[in-house]
């Protein structure tokens, strides 16, 4: 029997990242590169990700927006239809439940996630 781990977060908050991950890889989804959403878990955090097959996004624009020093909208070169605003309010979310966000390149696309603390209270389901 697998033990299911509870996370410390704020249903509408996360549920706004979720939702605004989806939507960008959903908008780089094609028939032969669907959309993965996979939950992974250590005893402290649960990770929530998204993986789509669009262009990477730089790491010097990730830093950026982690920092905030994109404080207007502009066009992220790798992602033409993105500006970076749905990140950075992303991040705000993120920092309201204790939670991080992140980003994983790989060969063949982008991994956003989330990471949430995993809650200490035992599971009454």
């Amino acid at each position: 029997k697998r033990r299911q781990y509870l996370a410390v977060a704020d249903s509408y908050l996360l549920k706004s990242i979720l939702i605004h991950f989806c939507d960008n890889a959903l908008h780089y989804a094609d028939q032969t590169h669907p959309v993965k959403l996979e939950v992974s878990q250590t005893r402290q955090t649960i990770r929530i990700s998204v993986k789509d097959h669009g262009p990477r996004l730089a790491t010097y624009l990730w830093r950026q927006l982690k920092k905030r020093q994109l404080l207007t909208p502009q066009t992220i070169s790798s992602r033409p239809q993105s500006s970076g605003l749905g990140l950075c309010i992303a991040q705000q979310f993120a920092e309201m439940m204790s939670a991080q966000l992140g980003v994983c390149s790989h060969n063949d696309g982008v991994s956003f996630y989330v990471d949430l603390v995993a809650s200490s209270q035992l599971s009454l389901l």
